[in-house]
């Protein structure tokens, strides 16, 4: 009991912040990590893609018996550069770009497009120079290059958007949480200090047993509480039956000894033999977060 005594005494506006500050020093930091990792990965994707933007692509038709080590030997000056990004094969009859996956077969038509500033320089003075030397390779139509830069700019600018998008519902989540945790939290806290107040003239002198069973029911959605009380063991009270009106007194009685305006008594009723005191909680706007 005497516990109980120090629990009523303490002020509902310190735990509130003790708990408050407890939470925001849980969330807080992890709230900054996971923004900064976010805002670190749409950083890194559009520095990936800013490469891309600023090339410009020049596009060649692939003849017969070209493949695409050849294709990429002959434009880039290595073989191995058919994997990199700036490095694309194009089918213009379904305007799709060819994964690298299926290189190992392509088709005579196909469009090979490379950035400018990767195509080997005695390919780029024959470019300079047609009349003095034939090109060894027939251009493409510029239309595929300017579809290959906007098609890449566009699939990487989404993902930045999904990205950011993901950011900002992630954010509104754990506010919507935080504040369902910050509701039932209040609301745990004062169903127990109700229970304890409503139980201790029932105990008995002496004895450490309880004198009555109970439990909390939460609806934070909804800013409901429902307290459950019901006697315990031999003992008849508390019920509706027989002592309807010294329930309602003590309801009374531990409301106003509480003295918490933040909850209201909406309704008192049976279930069994539980007796259920529904409380409704007042809103709060720093406490809204939880409807």
């Amino acid at each position: 009991m005497l516990l109980t005594g120090v629990a009523l005494r303490t002020p509902r506006a310190v735990l509130l912040s003790e708990y408050r500050n407890r939470l925001r020093r849980e969330w807080t930091p992890m709230n900054h990590r996971i923004t900064r990792c976010m805002a670190a990965v749409a950083l890194m994707v559009t520095a990936r893609a800013q490469p891309t933007f600023a090339d410009r692509f020049t596009c060649f038709v692939i003849g017969p018996g070209e493949t695409a080590s050849s294709l990429a030997l002959r434009l880039t000056g290595d073989a191995a550069h058919r994997h990199q990004p700036w490095f694309q094969i194009v089918d213009p009859a379904a305007s799709r770009f060819i994964p690298k996956a299926e290189y190992r077969r392509i088709f005579p038509g196909w469009h090979v497009c490379v950035a400018e500033g990767r195509i080997t320089s005695e390919l780029r003075r024959m470019q300079e120079r047609p009349q003095e030397v034939a090109s060894p390779v027939q251009p493409a139509s510029a239309d595929v290059a300017g579809t290959l830069s906007l098609g890449r700019f566009t699939v990487v600018w989404f993902g930045v958007a999904l990205l950011l998008a993901a950011l900002v519902v992630w954010r509104t989540a754990t506010s919507y949480s935080n504040g369902r945790r910050t509701v039932r939290t209040i609301m745990t806290a004062f169903g127990e200090r109700f229970v304890r107040e409503f139980e201790r003239p029932l105990m008995r002198r002496g004895s450490n047993d309880c004198a009555l069973e109970s439990r909390l029911r939460f609806k934070p959605r909804q800013r409901r509480l429902d307290i459950l009380l019901a006697p315990h063991g031999r003992r008849r009270y508390p019920n509706l039956s027989d002592h309807r009106m010294n329930v309602e007194y003590d309801v009374r009685r531990v409301l106003q000894r509480l003295r918490d305006e933040r909850f209201v008594n909406e309704r008192l009723f049976a279930r069994g033999r539980w007796v259920i005191v529904r409380c409704r909680m007042r809103p709060d706007p720093e406490t809204r977060g939880g409807e």
